[in-house]
Protein backbone atom coordinates (compact mmCIF):
# COMPACT_ATOMS: atom_id res chain seq x y z
CA UNK A 1 0.00 0.00 0.00
CA UNK A 2 1.42 3.38 -0.93
CA UNK A 3 2.92 5.64 1.72
CA UNK A 4 -0.04 7.96 2.11
CA UNK A 5 -2.33 5.18 3.27
CA UNK A 6 -0.65 4.72 6.65
CA UNK A 7 -2.90 6.98 8.72
CA UNK A 8 -6.15 5.39 7.61
CA UNK A 9 -4.87 1.84 7.12
CA UNK A 10 -3.58 1.80 10.68
CA UNK A 11 -7.18 1.61 11.81
CA UNK A 12 -7.69 -1.73 10.11
CA UNK A 13 -4.57 -3.08 11.80
CA UNK A 14 -5.97 -2.10 15.18
CA UNK A 15 -9.25 -3.86 14.50
CA UNK A 16 -7.63 -6.98 13.13
CA UNK A 17 -4.80 -7.40 15.63
CA UNK A 18 -5.79 -5.39 18.69
CA UNK A 19 -2.48 -3.52 18.56
CA UNK A 20 -2.03 0.22 18.92
CA UNK A 21 -2.31 2.25 15.72
CA UNK A 22 0.64 4.26 14.50
CA UNK A 23 0.65 7.67 16.12
CA UNK A 24 0.76 10.70 13.82
CA UNK A 25 3.48 13.32 14.07
CA UNK A 26 2.93 15.88 16.80
CA UNK A 27 0.72 18.74 15.69
CA UNK A 28 2.41 22.13 15.38
CA UNK A 29 2.00 24.67 18.15
CA UNK A 30 -0.91 27.09 17.66
CA UNK A 31 -0.02 30.13 15.59
CA UNK A 32 -1.35 33.63 16.13
CA UNK A 33 -4.87 34.15 14.77
CA UNK A 34 -5.06 35.22 11.14
CA UNK A 35 -7.80 35.72 8.58
CA UNK A 36 -6.76 32.73 6.49
CA UNK A 37 -4.27 29.88 6.32
CA UNK A 38 -3.28 27.36 3.70
CA UNK A 39 -3.03 23.77 4.91
CA UNK A 40 -0.35 22.47 2.60
CA UNK A 41 0.04 18.85 1.63
CA UNK A 42 2.87 17.42 -0.40
CA UNK A 43 2.73 15.67 -3.76
CA UNK A 44 -0.24 13.78 -5.14
CA UNK A 45 -2.79 15.73 -7.14
CA UNK A 46 -1.31 19.05 -6.13
CA UNK A 47 -4.45 20.35 -4.45
CA UNK A 48 -5.00 20.93 -0.75
CA UNK A 49 -7.66 22.00 1.72
CA UNK A 50 -7.29 25.75 2.27
CA UNK A 51 -8.71 27.20 5.48
CA UNK A 52 -10.24 30.68 5.56
CA UNK A 53 -11.83 32.49 8.50
CA UNK A 54 -14.49 35.10 7.83
CA UNK A 55 -15.14 37.85 10.35
CA UNK A 56 -18.51 37.37 12.07
CA UNK A 57 -20.95 40.27 12.34
CA UNK A 58 -22.44 38.84 15.54
CA UNK A 59 -20.16 39.89 18.44
CA UNK A 60 -21.10 36.70 20.34
CA UNK A 61 -19.34 34.66 17.65
CA UNK A 62 -16.02 36.51 17.79
CA UNK A 63 -14.69 34.50 20.78
CA UNK A 64 -15.58 31.30 18.91
CA UNK A 65 -13.59 32.44 15.88
CA UNK A 66 -10.64 33.20 18.15
CA UNK A 67 -10.92 29.82 19.91
CA UNK A 68 -10.89 27.95 16.60
CA UNK A 69 -8.00 29.97 15.15
CA UNK A 70 -5.85 29.92 18.27
CA UNK A 71 -6.15 26.13 18.47
CA UNK A 72 -5.72 25.76 14.68
CA UNK A 73 -8.64 23.34 14.74
CA UNK A 74 -9.34 23.40 11.02
CA UNK A 75 -5.74 23.99 9.91
CA UNK A 76 -4.51 20.83 11.64
CA UNK A 77 -7.30 18.69 10.22
CA UNK A 78 -6.93 20.16 6.74
CA UNK A 79 -3.17 19.64 6.77
CA UNK A 80 -3.53 16.03 7.87
CA UNK A 81 -6.05 15.08 5.20
CA UNK A 82 -4.25 17.10 2.51
CA UNK A 83 -1.18 14.98 3.22
CA UNK A 84 -3.26 11.81 2.94
CA UNK A 85 -5.52 12.30 -0.09
CA UNK A 86 -4.75 13.45 -3.64
CA UNK A 87 -6.84 16.46 -4.65
CA UNK A 88 -6.97 17.83 -8.20
CA UNK A 89 -7.64 21.36 -6.96
CA UNK A 90 -7.58 23.42 -3.80
CA UNK A 91 -10.71 22.93 -1.70
CA UNK A 92 -11.77 25.85 0.53
CA UNK A 93 -12.63 25.22 4.17
CA UNK A 94 -14.57 28.32 5.21
CA UNK A 95 -15.15 29.14 8.86
CA UNK A 96 -18.01 31.60 8.87
CA UNK A 97 -21.18 32.99 10.35
CA UNK A 98 -24.05 31.07 8.74
CA UNK A 99 -27.16 32.24 10.57
CA UNK A 100 -27.75 28.66 11.70
CA UNK A 101 -26.09 25.89 13.70
CA UNK A 102 -24.59 23.84 10.91
CA UNK A 103 -21.59 22.49 9.06
CA UNK A 104 -21.90 21.32 5.47
CA UNK A 105 -20.29 20.37 2.18
CA UNK A 106 -21.31 22.41 -0.88
CA UNK A 107 -21.07 20.02 -3.85
CA UNK A 108 -21.57 22.76 -6.45
CA UNK A 109 -18.79 25.01 -5.20
CA UNK A 110 -16.73 22.15 -3.75
CA UNK A 111 -16.35 23.88 -0.40
CA UNK A 112 -16.56 22.89 3.25
CA UNK A 113 -18.50 25.37 5.41
CA UNK A 114 -17.93 25.30 9.17
CA UNK A 115 -20.40 27.57 10.94
CA UNK A 116 -19.36 29.48 14.04
CA UNK A 117 -22.88 28.90 15.36
CA UNK A 118 -22.25 25.15 15.49
CA UNK A 119 -19.12 25.62 17.58
CA UNK A 120 -21.02 28.03 19.84
CA UNK A 121 -23.73 25.42 20.33
CA UNK A 122 -21.11 22.88 21.38
CA UNK A 123 -19.65 25.39 23.80
CA UNK A 124 -23.10 26.08 25.26
CA UNK A 125 -24.08 22.46 25.84
CA UNK A 126 -20.71 21.54 27.33
CA UNK A 127 -20.78 24.56 29.65
CA UNK A 128 -24.17 23.38 30.91
CA UNK A 129 -23.04 19.77 31.36
CA UNK A 130 -22.83 19.06 35.08
CA UNK A 131 -20.84 15.86 34.48
CA UNK A 132 -17.99 17.39 32.52
CA UNK A 133 -14.49 16.57 33.73
CA UNK A 134 -12.62 18.25 30.88
CA UNK A 135 -12.29 21.97 30.06
CA UNK A 136 -15.05 23.15 27.73
CA UNK A 137 -12.55 24.47 25.18
CA UNK A 138 -11.03 21.01 24.79
CA UNK A 139 -14.46 19.49 24.20
CA UNK A 140 -15.24 22.12 21.53
CA UNK A 141 -11.93 21.49 19.77
CA UNK A 142 -12.53 17.73 19.81
CA UNK A 143 -16.13 17.94 18.67
CA UNK A 144 -15.44 20.37 15.83
CA UNK A 145 -12.45 18.32 14.65
CA UNK A 146 -14.69 15.26 14.37
CA UNK A 147 -17.33 17.30 12.52
CA UNK A 148 -14.66 18.64 10.14
CA UNK A 149 -13.59 15.10 9.22
CA UNK A 150 -17.28 14.23 8.75
CA UNK A 151 -17.56 17.03 6.17
CA UNK A 152 -14.34 15.91 4.47
CA UNK A 153 -16.01 12.52 4.09
CA UNK A 154 -18.95 14.16 2.32
CA UNK A 155 -16.48 15.95 0.09
CA UNK A 156 -14.72 12.74 -0.90
CA UNK A 157 -18.01 10.95 -1.58
CA UNK A 158 -18.96 13.82 -3.89
CA UNK A 159 -15.66 14.62 -5.62
CA UNK A 160 -14.57 11.00 -6.10
CA UNK A 161 -18.10 9.68 -6.76
CA UNK A 162 -17.62 7.00 -4.12
CA UNK A 163 -20.23 4.21 -4.09
CA UNK A 164 -21.96 4.70 -0.73
CA UNK A 165 -24.76 2.36 0.32
CA UNK A 166 -27.10 3.31 3.13
CA UNK A 167 -27.08 6.77 4.68
CA UNK A 168 -24.13 8.84 3.51
CA UNK A 169 -24.13 10.68 6.84
CA UNK A 170 -23.60 7.41 8.70
CA UNK A 171 -20.77 6.50 6.32
CA UNK A 172 -18.95 9.79 6.81
CA UNK A 173 -19.40 9.54 10.58
CA UNK A 174 -17.51 6.28 10.15
CA UNK A 175 -14.78 8.03 8.16
CA UNK A 176 -14.38 10.55 10.97
CA UNK A 177 -14.18 7.76 13.54
CA UNK A 178 -11.58 5.81 11.53
CA UNK A 179 -9.31 8.84 11.24
CA UNK A 180 -9.62 9.72 14.92
CA UNK A 181 -9.20 6.19 16.29
CA UNK A 182 -6.04 5.70 14.21
CA UNK A 183 -4.44 8.56 16.16
CA UNK A 184 -3.09 8.95 19.68
CA UNK A 185 -4.74 9.51 23.07
CA UNK A 186 -5.86 13.11 22.38
CA UNK A 187 -7.53 11.88 19.20
CA UNK A 188 -9.30 9.12 21.13
CA UNK A 189 -10.60 11.81 23.48
CA UNK A 190 -12.04 13.58 20.43
CA UNK A 191 -14.13 10.49 19.67
CA UNK A 192 -15.51 10.69 23.19
CA UNK A 193 -16.07 14.44 22.72
CA UNK A 194 -18.22 14.00 19.62
CA UNK A 195 -20.08 11.07 21.20
CA UNK A 196 -20.84 13.39 24.11
CA UNK A 197 -22.00 16.10 21.69
CA UNK A 198 -24.70 13.89 20.24
CA UNK A 199 -25.66 12.57 23.68
CA UNK A 200 -26.12 16.11 25.01
CA UNK A 201 -28.09 17.13 21.92
CA UNK A 202 -30.32 14.08 22.44
CA UNK A 203 -30.79 15.00 26.10
CA UNK A 204 -32.14 18.41 25.08
CA UNK A 205 -34.74 16.90 22.76
CA UNK A 206 -38.11 17.01 24.49
CA UNK A 207 -39.98 15.09 21.82
CA UNK A 208 -38.88 13.64 18.50
CA UNK A 209 -40.83 14.89 15.50
CA UNK A 210 -41.63 13.05 12.30
CA UNK A 211 -38.96 15.18 10.62
CA UNK A 212 -36.32 13.77 12.98
CA UNK A 213 -37.16 10.21 11.97
CA UNK A 214 -37.35 11.15 8.28
CA UNK A 215 -34.06 13.07 8.22
CA UNK A 216 -30.87 12.01 6.46
CA UNK A 217 -29.00 11.85 9.78
CA UNK A 218 -29.39 9.10 12.34
CA UNK A 219 -30.91 10.27 15.61
CA UNK A 220 -28.54 12.09 17.94
CA UNK A 221 -28.61 9.29 20.52
CA UNK A 222 -27.82 6.73 17.82
CA UNK A 223 -24.86 8.77 16.60
CA UNK A 224 -23.53 8.96 20.15
CA UNK A 225 -23.69 5.19 20.62
CA UNK A 226 -22.17 4.65 17.17
CA UNK A 227 -19.04 6.64 18.02
CA UNK A 228 -18.65 4.82 21.34
CA UNK A 229 -19.08 1.50 19.55
CA UNK A 230 -16.47 2.33 16.93
CA UNK A 231 -13.98 3.56 19.51
CA UNK A 232 -14.43 0.37 21.53
CA UNK A 233 -14.32 -1.77 18.40
CA UNK A 234 -11.02 -0.23 17.30
CA UNK A 235 -9.25 -1.57 20.43
CA UNK A 236 -11.51 -3.51 22.85
CA UNK A 237 -8.76 -4.09 25.42
CA UNK A 238 -7.86 -0.40 25.54
CA UNK A 239 -11.43 0.91 25.72
CA UNK A 240 -13.15 -1.78 27.78
CA UNK A 241 -14.12 0.87 30.35
CA UNK A 242 -16.66 2.19 27.83
CA UNK A 243 -18.58 -1.05 28.32
CA UNK A 244 -17.75 -1.57 32.00
CA UNK A 245 -19.12 1.89 32.84
CA UNK A 246 -22.40 1.13 31.08
CA UNK A 247 -21.89 3.90 28.52
CA UNK A 248 -22.08 1.31 25.73
CA UNK A 249 -24.52 -1.61 26.19
CA UNK A 250 -22.92 -5.06 26.05
CA UNK A 251 -25.50 -6.13 23.47
CA UNK A 252 -24.03 -3.60 21.04
CA UNK A 253 -20.43 -3.88 22.19
CA UNK A 254 -20.06 -7.53 21.21
CA UNK A 255 -20.61 -6.58 17.57
CA UNK A 256 -18.38 -3.51 17.56
CA UNK A 257 -14.98 -5.06 16.70
CA UNK A 258 -16.38 -6.68 13.54
CA UNK A 259 -18.36 -3.53 12.73
CA UNK A 260 -15.26 -1.40 13.05
CA UNK A 261 -13.16 -3.79 10.99
CA UNK A 262 -15.74 -3.75 8.20
CA UNK A 263 -16.06 0.03 8.01
CA UNK A 264 -12.32 0.70 8.29
CA UNK A 265 -11.55 -1.79 5.54
CA UNK A 266 -14.31 -0.31 3.39
CA UNK A 267 -12.97 3.22 3.67
CA UNK A 268 -9.44 2.08 2.83
CA UNK A 269 -10.75 0.37 -0.31
CA UNK A 270 -12.91 3.34 -1.28
CA UNK A 271 -10.09 5.86 -0.92
CA UNK A 272 -7.13 3.73 -2.00
CA UNK A 273 -7.11 5.03 -5.62
CA UNK A 274 -7.01 8.58 -4.24
CA UNK A 275 -4.40 8.16 -1.50
CA UNK A 276 -0.87 9.50 -1.75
Amino acid sequence: MIAGTVAIAAATTVAACGSDAKKPDAAPSPAPASSSAAATGGGGGGGKFVVRYEEPTNPALKPIQQLLQTNQVYEKGAREISDLVKLDQDVPVIAKECGEENAFWDPQKKEVHMCYEMALKLQTVFEADADKQTPTEQHVVGGMTAILFHEFGHGFASMFELPITGKEDDAVDQFSAVILTSGDAPRHQMVQDVAKVWALFAKDEQELSAAAFAGEHSLNAQRSYNFLCWMYGSAPDKFQDVVASGALPESRAERCPAEYQQMATSWVKLLEPHLK
